[in-house]
């Protein structure tokens, strides 16, 4: 359980600390997940019908035919809307604002009247009429205007859009705002506050406003980068709320009713069967088309010089804007570097709702769902894995997530949050790692201080780098377990003094421990001047009885040498004797709550312990049992002894001397 509940702990702790700290801190995670959905829709393939959508654009070339922009006489639209009215288009969106009249200036009419008054006067004295020739001048070019003349247009076609600007850095109101309310709308405070506004106002004239069809607001505004991604589908003047130009476009074309449009801030607005998702501020994200000049362009000069095939406008909704660097009308997308015209991103939130590609803003439940299902994950491959073998799986499963949220995004239109999911993964798998690391080194610590008294050196470091193939807890495992014993010892010590017995058992101890380490056995304790050995546990070895047998011989042969300097030194010598036992035995870690030990115990082992002692009745040094010899027989000399009865055993043993290797 404890194996289960900590890599659990480690992916809840992991994934609350990125959710909050990024809730916290939006710089720390929001400009970057706003680059992934640009790239999403830069690599986004669906794409719907855009046929019914054209764009007449006011371009250089146009500019350049009829002149400067901005002495453009409205005759110009009016003739175009006529035209358009003709052709039978379905709706006509203007993208130009009309805040003030068509009339020339006060001042040039000043101009003009001291330019041309004595030339004026001269004529009306030719044609006999007598009158002041400076009224005259002021009479005649104060109504000239065409405002009337592109109301007239409006009037007549009954399908067209004009704009109105929502200004935030003034509170100046120019146009009709008298006439414009009409066109607002009615919603409670809460949705009101929720609504973006501004404090000034740029309207249609009077002349202009009394035949539209219907306004919309033409202002798109940037995220925190500057970016357009979503449009607004309403704006708030003081406590009057007009539709975006995109959205009264859309309304007008299929006809629905906005008395009974319902909004949700943060989830989403309900016209008709259309539910569209939205933020809290009733934003909508663009699905666009593609890049900048995606949708069909018609330059408006061909519009006006009527040079296009008869019926194309037919059904078709036009809108009327410009992409003429000089008009200032081009915004950053995350389609292009290249910047959009203004009428194109209407255009776009258009045919985003016509198509109902709504695009769907990431919920936080989900977000929640994808933080701790990724950092579960990835704190179990850290945790329970090989470090290169879960680094490759979590790089996958990274993999795997993205191609996933591109997937539901270009085939669903479903937005799912990257960044925060992706700093869980990471953050995840380093405290993982970390965590893992930190316990890892703890129970290598653990693991030398246990074995580095029973095993040589080498061992010890081959069972801390594998942990894993230890069972502490206690396992059955066949293994070979030595015995070696002082022959009268009670007997020397007693006519020695005790520093004198300790060197001595010193020499020989440490002599015979380091043998035992050299053939990978295992020192299981020393009971006063006798040794237990352990052979295949807690390093698992196929020849474990081999290697008992040959530390067994080597122990003899080192004894010998050892004598040869006890006697040099004056000291006494002793021989010993050996058994040694092969089978089954449980081997782990035994004991009290307050003391372990690492030992193994067994019907082999208390055989091993047996049979040591008959070594003083066959005056052997060596004795083997019968399931030791069967292992050995083949690369060591032994000597049959023949069958002995040993207490606690219900048949008698049979038992070998283990005299030398096959060579000697």
């Amino acid at each position: 359980m404890k194996r289960i509940l900590i890599p659990l702990l480690l992916a809840f702790l992991s994934g609350s600390f990125i959710f909050i700290a990024t809730s916290i801190f939006l710089y720390l995670y929001f400009p970057l997940e706003l680059k992934t959905y640009d790239l999403r829709i830069f690599l986004k393939t669906k794409k719907y019908t855009s046929e019914n959508v054209v764009i007449i654009d006011i371009d250089d070339y146009s500019i350049e035919k009829l002149g400067r922009f901005r002495s453009w006489p409205r005759w110009y639209y009016a003739s175009v809307t006529d035209y358009l009215t003709s052709e039978q288009a379905k709706l006509i969106g203007i993208d130009i604002l009309f805040p003030e009249a068509d009339n020339i200036p006060s001042f040039l009419i000043d101009i003009y009247q001291q330019k041309k008054d004595e030339r004026i006067k001269k004529e009306l004295q030719n044609r006999g009429i007598k009158a002041n020739s400076r009224e005259v001048i002021d009479i005649v070019l104060k109504n000239i205007s065409f405002d009337e003349e592109l109301n007239y247009s409006i009037k007549k076609s009954r399908r067209v859009i004009l704009p109105l600007a929502i200004i935030k850095s003034s509170n100046v109101v120019e146009g009709d705002l008298k006439g414009t309310r009409k066109f607002s709308q009615k919603f409670s405070r809460k949705v009101r506050n929720s609504i973006p506004h501004g404090s000034g106002l740029a309207t249609p004239t009077k002349t202009l406003i009394q035949g539209v069809k219907g306004i919309g607001v033409v202002n798109t505004d940037g995220d925190i980068d500057g970016i357009i991604r979503r449009l607004p589908l309403f704006y708030r003047f003081r406590n009057d709320t007009y539709p975006s130009f995109s959205f009264a476009l859309f309304l007008h074309a299929l006809k629905l009713d906005k008395k009974k449009i319902k909004i949700f801030p943060g989830q989403y607005v309900k016209v008709g069967k259309y539910t569209i998702p939205v933020d809290d501020e009733v934003r909508m994200l663009i699905n666009f088309l593609g890049r900048p000049f995606s949708f069909r362009y018609i330059s408006f000069y061909d519009v006006f010089m009527k040079r296009i095939g008869k019926g194309f406008f037919k059904g078709k909704i036009v809108l009327i804007g410009s992409s003429a660097v000089a008009l200032g009308d081009l915004k950053p997308t995350p389609v292009s570097r290249n910047p959009m015209p203004g009428a194109e991103i209407h255009a776009n939130g258009l045919y985003t709702m016509i198509n109902r590609c709504f695009l769907s803003y990431p919920s936080i439940p989900v977000t929640l769902l994808l933080i701790f299902g990724l950092s579960i994950i990835t704190t179990f491959l850290a945790s329970k894995l090989n470090p290169w073998l879960s680094f490759i799986l979590t790089v996958i499963v990274f993999i795997a997530f993205l191609a996933c949220c591109d997937i539901l995004f270009d085939v669903r239109n479903i937005w799912l949050e990257i960044v925060r999911p992706s700093y869980s993964l990471v953050f995840c798998y380093i405290v993982s790692i970390g965590y893992r690391y930190t316990v890892s080194e703890r129970s290598k610590r653990e693991l030398r201080r246990m074995f580095d008294r029973y095993v040589s050196k080498a061992v010890v470091e081959k069972i801390t780098s594998n942990p894993l193939q230890l069972k502490l807890g206690g396992e059955r495992k066949e293994i070979t377990v030595l015995f070696s014993d002082i022959r009268g010892f009670t007997s020397m010590s007693e006519s020695m003094e005790p520093e004198a017995v300790v060197s001595i058992l010193n020499d020989y101890l440490t002599e015979m421990t380091d043998i035992i380490h050299s053939h990978g056995g295992t020192i299981d304790k020393f009971i006063g001047d006798a040794i237990m050995a352990v052979f295949g546990a807690p390093i698992p070895y196929r020849d474990h009885s081999y290697r008992a047998a040959k530390t067994a011989l080597e122990m003899r042969d080192v004894l010998k040498k050892l004598w040869e300097k006890w006697k040099r030194e004056g000291k006494h010598t002793f021989d010993i004797g050996i058994g040694i036992s092969s089978g089954v035995a449980i081997v782990g870690n035994i004991g009290s709550m307050r003391r372990t030990e690492y030992t193994a115990i067994g019907d082999i082992v208390n055989l091993g312990a047996k049979i040591e002692p008959l070594n003083k009745e066959f005056n052997t040094h060596i004795l083997i049992t019968e399931s030791v010899y069967e292992r050995i027989k083949h690369k060591l000399e032994t000597v049959k002894l023949g069958k002995v009865k040993i207490s606690g055993k219900k048949h008698e043993v049979l038992l070998f001397e283990l005299v030398g290797t096959k060579e000697q």
